[in-house]
């Protein structure tokens, strides 16, 4: 039978998979990533994302993954979407896929309702404490604010984290409502029973739980919810760089690569 395996962020870096368990395998195997794929950021293909994703392809499985918040999606939504799996799907190659928000997939067997997406938490940049608290984009440079040039020098001296729009961080990172909507009405159509739960962030009772210092946002509530409501047998997540189970069912995966039985 063709297997499943699920592994958290990669952040461009997919050598946890050269370890010899993964050349055993077959197309119909299929490695998925919980979001932070990151060999689609660049503003254009660079070298070193083609020779990774070829990399991917000329691997035995075949790799799915899920946006996270390091993702350029400017080049990720100007793919054609395509069919596979029973969902929509953009493909990086024939066997490098992006598995869509809100959608449902059955993978090797296992109903699948995955929802990528998370709000970055390194992109203060300039924007005061009360800014952020309203609009947690409030610190993100633009690169046509005519004082683009000095903020960017002043927070390299203060060495804080900041990011530009376009460049090392997107809007689209963050779930719209017609993606909040898709994914509740997806769920309704196959009356919120499924087998596997794969998000790049977590449910609030899980973030709280992880006592982390990611701030609060309206997508750990929505998941929270979500969870209140469905019948599922796992619910697996990425995003906080943990590996850790969280209940026997649920966790939260980073580099540990878990394979489902």
């Amino acid at each position: 039978m063709a297997k499943v395996f699920l592994t958290g962020d990669l952040h461009s870096d997919p050598r946890r998979f050269s370890r010899k368990a993964f050349s055993d395998l077959t197309k119909d195997d299929l490695v998925i990533i919980l979001g932070d794929f990151g060999l689609m950021f660049e503003e254009t293909e660079s070298k070193t994302e083609r020779y990774w994703l070829d990399w991917l392809e000329n691997k035995p499985f075949t790799t799915l993954f899920l946006d996270g918040n390091h993702e350029n999606f400017d080049r990720l939504n100007a793919l054609p979407v395509e069919s596979h799996f029973g969902g929509r799907v953009h493909m990086l190659r024939p066997s490098v896929v992006h598995l869509v928000r809100g959608e449902l997939y059955n993978l090797n067997g296992f109903k699948t309702f995955v929802f990528g997406g998370a709000p970055s938490h390194d992109i203060e940049g300039p924007a005061t404490d009360e800014e952020l608290a309203r609009d947690y984009t409030a610190g993100v440079l633009k690169k046509d604010d005519p004082n683009f040039k000095k903020k960017k020098e002043r927070l390299k001296k203060q060495k804080k984290d900041f990011r530009v729009e376009g460049v090392n961080w997107w809007r689209e990172e963050f779930p719209t409502e017609q993606e909040f909507s898709h994914g509740l009405a997806t769920l309704e159509e196959n009356n919120f029973s499924v087998d596997l739960v794969l998000t790049h962030d977590a449910p609030e009772t899980y973030r709280k739980q992880l006592n982390t210092d990611v701030p609060h946002s309206v997508l750990n509530d929505y998941f929270e919810q979500l969870r209140a409501n469905l019948t599922y047998k796992h619910w697996f997540f990425g995003h906080y760089h943990r590996d850790t189970m969280l209940t026997d069912t649920d966790g939260c995966l980073y580099e540990t690569v878990l394979e489902l039985t």
